[in-house]
């Protein structure tokens, strides 16, 4: 790396290093400070939200207590429950038509499939829980009530005309008043002892069935009546949390009821089916979220003990694609489906946060972390009280939002940070560059002067302008000058000695020119007298290989001897077989012979039989024509007839098997005669490889003999060889006297180039290399 370059880096790295640190002190304490100070701020706000919600659920639950008691002690409710429990079971019970059932299977069955991913309720099972009064009135003010779904409380009167259809029409409108004013879902008047719903505004399928034994006797409804229908003072009041309900389509519901009393004497129990959109109204501040401070995810809810929201969430309200899709997302698809459908959270949405678990210990504070969509929250968590059941109320605000304004100042932090270090780089690289040039300009010009003296010839007269500055420079220029003075004066001197070298190394040149002509002759004389050694050894080599093959020739010839010794006996061994051979197949042939024999015989007695046979039919022909009709002599001839036609079958018999028999023979001779053949042909084999043999042995033999002859021509050689070795050891003898005399010469002149040496070691020394 040039002194330029490190030079600027240094400087750029003094001016742009302690910026980077500076700034990112100063913006990471500002940020954390800022975080620390919105995080306060919003926990604050939170908190602040929580317990004013809380408030208000529990001024809200406070008031429909008193409400409830309020008109369980009204004088109207208590006239119009007795009505109706009078009125109740007086009535003569028709047959109930098909009206009832229709409703049942298509207009409620339609409704609840829809809110419920398309399942059917059970509605048999209903149906045959249900009382007589229960189909009675009914079919009454349900199956007959002209008015749509969800509209039955428009019905005031039947068409009965009985006393409960008019004490219907009585109270009905009050009934419908005080639920239209205060926003409750129903209104129930329940029977203390059979627990008939006497009295409902809506007219859902809970109408008039029984909470004892009809079929929701199980639900929370009969809960509220049975603890309220308990109770000895009317201003006591039971209160159900809120769960799935059948005749509801099983949305969630919750019931609050108080006894009437009249005179001290229970009359009834008065359940209130508790309004949703009034607890959604409270914790949604009427859906004007950003108006109250929570901004675009802020919001406030309740859960209950069972973990599920008791009021919708904000997000399912504002934007039910984008709720349902982060349910989904977030492993949840199960209760997606479902909310889609009921268009609701409440009793459905699970909820298993660390502020709903601490809440439901009782602990109320403050944490962050994610929430049932999975986003991560500031949440501020309390536990809630509310009709003797344990909630947990919780504010909450989407991190993001919460801190938005720190992630913006951060941004711009960081771009102001940013502009301000690439302002500071662009200044310090200017002021490197112009600093670095006016010290690496005077050094660029030296480094081409020296370059100038290195490259042009080796000039030692030539002299560094640069002496002349007054710096550091300067003083290089004059210190090089020195040296180089220093340097020319041991050229000179090397120069001389040089000369002298030059004188002894022609006179040395001379007397190595003599050596090497006596060298090369002596080099001759050795590579002929390697040579001759080389062909006397080839020889001898050859003479060995000769007697090894002659030695192996031999020992073939005894291994084929050996062989065709084999041969021949294989040869003996294969004849006598064939020599069997060909006695078995006489054999067989005289067996044949005799089954030839054996089959005449048989055809001879075939032969009597068939005129024994002839005779006999004579014979029956002649009696069967003396007797008539009545011969009986015919009968007898006819059975000796059969007799002989199955001694000729038999025979028959016989002779197809002596057949097959001879057909055997045959086939076994063929194949002895074939066996026979074939040994004969391998005797031949065996003979002609004897034969094969034995010639070989006799080219083994004309082999060893001219190996005899190649032994003798090798030593004759050998001899040639070794008078050629004498001659050439006389030679190299006399060149060796000739080298003596001129290394003599060669060692004089080598002093004489030593002693030069020396003096130019001795200059060359007054350099310091270590």
């Amino acid at each position: 790396m040039k002194i330029r370059t490190k030079l600027l880096l240094m400087m750029s790295s003094i001016a742009i290093i302690p910026l980077i640190l500076l700034a990112s002190i100063l913006s990471n304490t500002s940020i954390d400070s800022l975080f620390k100070s919105l995080e306060g701020e919003k926990k604050q706000a939170l908190v602040a939200a929580r317990e004013q919600k809380k408030q208000q659920i529990q001024e809200y639950f406070q008031t429909i207590e008193n409400q409830v008691t309020t008109y369980s002690n009204n004088l109207m409710v208590v006239e119009a429950a007795k009505s109706f429990n009078d009125s109740f079971y007086k009535t003569t019970i028709t047959e109930p038509s098909k009206k009832l059932t229709q409703y049942y299977f298509n207009q409620f069955n339609s409704e609840y499939k829809k809110r419920n991913q398309q399942t059917n309720a059970e509605i048999p099972s209903i149906l045959g829980l249900m009382s007589k009064e229960a189909f009675h009135w009914q079919e009454q003010y349900i199956a007959k009530n002209k008015s749509p779904l969800g509209s039955k409380d428009s019905l005031f009167k039947a068409t009965d005309n009985s006393d409960y259809s008019n004490a219907h029409d009585k109270y009905h409108g009050a009934f419908r008043n005080y639920l239209n004013k205060f926003g409750y879902y129903d209104i129930f008047v329940v029977e203390p002892n059979t627990g008939h719903i006497v009295y409902s505004v809506f007219k859902e399928l809970d109408y008039a069935t029984s909470l004892l034994t009809g079929p929701y006797a199980n639900t929370e409804l009969a809960q509220a009546f049975k603890v309220a229908n308990s109770f000895t003072q009317a201003d006591q009041v039971y209160q159900t949390d809120f769960s799935p309900y059948l005749p509801s389509y099983l949305d969630p519901a919750a019931f609050i009821a108080s006894p009437i009393f009249e005179n001290g004497e229970k009359v009834a129990v008065l359940i209130f089916q508790m309004p949703i959109h009034n607890i959604n109204a409270i914790m949604t501040s009427y859906g004007k979220w950003s108006e109250v401070g929570f901004g675009a995810s802020g919001e406030t809810y309740l859960v209950g003990s069972d973990q599920t929201m008791r009021n919708q969430s904000r997000f399912l309200i504002e934007n039910k694609a984008a709720y349902i899709q982060a349910l989904k997302q977030s492993g949840q698809a199960v209760e997606a489906n479902i909310i889609d459908a009921k268009n609701t959270s409440i009793g459905l949405q699970k909820i298993n946060t660390k502020g709903v678990s601490e809440g439901l210990k009782g602990k109320a504070g403050f944490e962050e972390y994610l929430d049932y969509r999975g986003e991560p929250v500031f949440s501020a968590y309390a536990p809630l009280k509310v009709g003797g059941k344990n909630w947990v109320i919780l504010s909450e605000i989407d991190k993001a939002e919460a801190l938005q304004q720190a992630y913006l100042l951060e941004a711009k932090m960081f771009d102001i940070s940013l502009y301000i270090t690439i302002g500071f780089v662009v200044v310090s690289l200017c002021a490197g560059l112009y600093f670095a040039r006016s010290l690496t300009t005077p050094l660029n010009h030296l480094i081409e002067n020296l370059k100038a003296i290195a490259t042009g010839g080796a000039d030692l007269t030539q002299q560094l302008e640069e002496a002349k500055r007054d710096d550091e420079i300067g003083e290089l220029g004059k210190a090089f000058n020195v040296f180089n003075e220093f340097i020319k004066d041991l050229v000179i001197e090397l120069k001389q000695t040089s000369e002298c070298m030059a004188a002894s190394s022609t006179q040395l040149k001379g007397s190595t020119v003599v050596a090497m002509d006596a060298a090369s002759q002596q080099k001759m004389q050795t590579e002929m007298v390697a040579a001759a050694v080389e062909e006397f050894h080839m020889s001898i080599k050859e003479v060995a290989n000769n007697t090894d093959q002659s030695s192996k020739t031999s020992e073939n010839a005894d291994t084929i001897s050996k062989q065709s010794a084999n041969f021949a006996e294989d040869a003996r061994i294969q004849i006598d077989k064939l020599v069997n051979g060909v006695e078995s197949a006489s054999s067989v042939i005289s067996m044949l012979s005799g089954e030839v024999d054996e089959i005449k015989v048989i055809l001879r007695v075939i032969d009597e039989i068939a005129e024994q046979t002839n005779l006999l039919a004579l014979n029956a022909a002649i009696e069967a024509a003396r007797a008539g009709e009545h011969g009986r002599g015919f009968s007898v001839v006819a059975d000796e007839v059969r007799c002989l036609a199955a001694r000729t079958q038999q025979s028959t018999v016989e002779v197809q098997n002596r057949m097959n028999a001879l057909e055997s023979a045959a086939g076994k001779a063929v194949s002895s005669m074939d066996n026979a053949a074939s040994m004969a042909h391998s005797g031949i084999d065996l003979v002609s490889q004897v034969r094969n043999k034995l010639t070989d042995v006799a080219d083994v033999i004309e082999s060893l003999s001219e190996m005899n002859a190649t032994i003798a021509t090798a030593a004759n050689q050998q001899k040639f060889a070794a008078d050629s070795v004498s001659e050439s050891i006389c030679t190299i003898d006399d060149y060796a006297q000739s080298n003596a005399a001129i290394t003599e010469q060669v060692k004089a002149s080598s002093e004489e180039l030593n002693q030069y040496a020396n003096n130019l070691s001795s200059l060359v020394g007054r350099f310091k290399i270590a």
